[in-house]
């Protein structure tokens, strides 16, 4: 089943209230709820353009796939790369946690792979 994962993608932007950001973006509240909890069943692809924007991400950053029958669960299914962890952590709270040495550490990894 893919499920549209909003959450995971907010906290990686350090958006730490996405029930409150949502709101404030304009989106209703049963809206918010559904997007929140993966039950929309429908997205369109004006809004799903427009999340990809926002966010800047791609429509595979914003889903998650668990297959509905595990038996057909298979390391060469095409949809295996969105297949994700039952965690969502925000990366700030991660790099808040770091001591200064592992920070500058990061950020040299960061700045040799041209992400800066």
């Amino acid at each position: 089943m893919l499920k549209l994962n909003l959450y995971r993608i907010l906290l990686s932007r350090g958006i730490e209230d996405p029930y409150q950001h949502l709101r404030s973006n304009g989106y209703q509240r049963h809206k918010i709820t559904n997007l929140m909890h993966g039950r929309n069943a429908t997205v369109n692809l004006d809004e799903l353009e427009y999340l990809c924007e926002t966010y800047g991400c791609t429509p595979n950053d914003l889903l998650d796939w668990t297959p509905s029958d595990e038996s057909k669960d298979n390391k060469s299914h095409p949809l295996q790369p969105l297949r994700r962890s039952k965690t969502s952590v925000s990366i700030h709270k991660m790099i808040d946690a770091l001591s200064p040495d592992r920070i500058k550490e990061l950020e040299r990894y960061i700045v040799e792979r041209g992400e800066r």
